[in-house]
């Protein structure tokens, strides 16, 4: 929000602004009562003569010109633009600064954490203490750096608040677990080291528990498919992301960095770094994959020392990854591409906006551009159908128009996208009155009725039409457990729940025709599974008796009947 507020985003001018004003809590006390100027706001001072720490955050809010009328923006008031400036002050200024007041107080009150015997100030120098005097070498300092952060293009400022704010993140679960701050504050790191370090993979990356197999294997192959079979293999693994965080920190690294002011007695040396970085990696991933505990030569301060020893190894103290983790995502700023001006949407990432599907008749009725949207318009009208199933007065959208546009594509259609074409065809040609029927429907669909027998879509036609007279039990099987496989994929079908549930149903009393009602008992858990809380469904499963027709249109939609 503070770099789209700078209007370099803007096509328009500007056409409101509003003068905006929040109060926030730290532990900075800023020098001589004089506020500090920023491009994204202003801190004030406040008079409370010693008794807290409030501070008042000020700003122009601009909003880009758009025409008059309903839902025209006035203001996204001044939480986002606070909450994000919070953010930055605690990382830029390493110090604490939220606007809400019991955070700081919990953060800055010198109590020891849930899982350790010390302070957050214990681990951390300066961070946690009670007051932070600014200077004017820090201050100036701080405004660079905001500076510097606005002015990136827009893909690189996103990434640096990503890994400001979980940097942030991991100083505030300091107090509450060890384990899950350190983890944090690699990952703030590994954010950017994934998207920006320009490292290239190699086969020397990978686990050589792994590789030393495949080679031994690839030794029998000539030397050029050895060679393309190993860049597939790299270029699918993510085995190197250590190395890679590694590389991105080492690369944001000079010479400054270990001489003071930065570095002071405790600091970790060059030819240490490497190896404790890796050690800090290690200690990330166990910590997500087993939730394995810190280390005790972690979880102790070491009086602010950067470095400790873990196995005859170097490694980070929360001190050293802390230094080095700001260090790292500072640098990026101050090196990162920056642009006047760029042309980007920002709508959907301004504060309070969400992203929903619309309902279906609001976009079902459009004209088709691509055979592939099919499938979509399919699962749009099954959702009408089943909603009309069960009650709703809402009326299913006349879709004439897009079967027209069926009948257009289907000769060149790919033979992937048939199903789902001739599907909705079929569908909604099987429920209109006669007047709103396509014209030689019959015909249409009696040339193209060679679809893939065993598709998603024709299951989800014969289920509607309970007909699978020409379906062996073990087609009919295999067609269902293919559609729940594929259901969440790229290229599945996605029905409504309750048509999952008829799927089922309708399955389960083909075994329970064949004499099979054990296995008719499993598939309706199935359906019950993937339709929880339907209370009917429920109540047949509990009292499913072998001899009764299983009718899921009865049990389904008892209500609307």
């Amino acid at each position: 929000m503070l770099q789209i507020n700078t209007g370099k985003l803007f096509t328009l001018e500007i056409g409101r602004t509003n003068l905006l004003r929040g109060v926030l809590y730290s532990n900075f006390e800023l020098p001589g009562n004089e506020p500090i100027h920023t491009k994204a706001g202003s801190l004030l001072p406040t008079n409370t003569l010693g008794r807290g720490n409030e501070l008042i955050f000020e700003m122009q809010e601009r909003i880009e010109l758009t025409p008059s009328g309903p839902g025209v923006l006035v203001s996204h008031g001044v939480s986002p633009y606070l909450n994000d400036f919070c953010t930055l002050m605690s990382f830029g200024l390493n110090g604490i600064a939220s606007a809400d007041a019991a955070t700081t107080q919990r953060l800055t009150n010198g109590t020891a954490g849930l899982f350790s015997y010390d302070p957050p100030t214990s681990y951390i120098s300066r961070c946690f203490d009670k007051r932070i005097t600014l200077n004017h070498r820090e201050i100036e300092d701080f405004i660079l750096f905001v500076d510097e952060l606005l002015a990136l293009d827009r893909k690189s400022f996103l990434a640096a608040m990503r890994a400001i704010r979980t940097y942030v993140a991991s100083v505030h679960r300091l107090s509450d677990d060890l384990a899950l701050s350190y983890t944090l504050m690699v990952s703030a790191v590994e954010s950017l080291a994934q998207k920006f370090d320009g490292y290239t993979s190699t086969w020397d990356d990978i686990d050589e528990k792994k590789t030393r197999k495949i080679d031994t294997v690839l030794r029998r192959a000539p030397q050029k498919l050895a060679n393309e079979v190993r860049d597939a293999i790299v270029e699918g693994e993510h085995g190197a992301l250590s190395r890679r965080y590694r590389h991105f920190i080492l690369s944001h690294i000079d010479k400054a960095y270990f001489r003071p002011p930065n570095a002071i007695s405790g600091a970790i040396s060059r030819n240490e770094l490497e190896e404790a970085l890796k050690q800090a990696y290690g200690i990330r991933s166990r910590y997500i994959h087993s939730s394995e505990a810190l280390s005790d030569n972690l979880a102790h301060p070491f009086g602010h020392l950067e470095v400790t020893n873990i196995d005859r190894r170097p490694a980070l103290t929360f001190q050293g990854l802390s230094r080095v983790t700001r260090h790292a995502i500072r640098r990026f700023v101050a090196t990162g591409r920056t642009v006047e001006r760029e042309q980007y949407d920002y709508s959907l990432e301004r504060s309070g906006i969400m992203v929903a599907e619309l309902a279906s008749h609001l976009w079902i009725w459009k004209p088709v551009g691509k055979t592939g949207e099919l499938r979509g318009r399919l699962e749009g009208f099954l959702s009408q159908l089943t909603d009309a199933m069960s009650g709703s007065k809402q009326p299913i959208t006349d879709i004439r128009s897009v079967l027209s546009d069926v009948e257009r594509l289907m000769p060149k259609a790919p033979k992937r996208d048939k199903p789902a074409m001739i599907a909705l065809y079929a569908l909604f040609n099987s429920i209109a009155p006669i007047d709103k029927k396509m014209p030689n429907s019959d015909k249409f669909l009696e040339k193209h009725q060679d679809i893939d027998e065993k598709s998603p879509e024709t299951l989800v036609l014969r289920t509607y039409w309970n007909n699978f007279t020409d379906w062996t039990l073990e087609t009919h099987c295999s067609s269902f457990e293919r559609y729940l496989e594929n259901r969440s994929k790229p290229g599945g079908l996605h029905a409504p729940k309750l048509f999952d549930a008829a799927m089922a149903l309708a399955l389960a009393e083909r075994y329970r025709q064949a004499g099979d009602p054990k296995t008719a008992l499993e598939i309706i858990s199935v359906a019950v599974d993937n339709l929880p809380g339907h209370q009917p469904l429920l109540e047949f499963e509990s009292q499913f008796c072998e001899t009764a027709p299983i009718v899921w249109r009865d049990i389904l939609f008892t209500k609307a009947n």
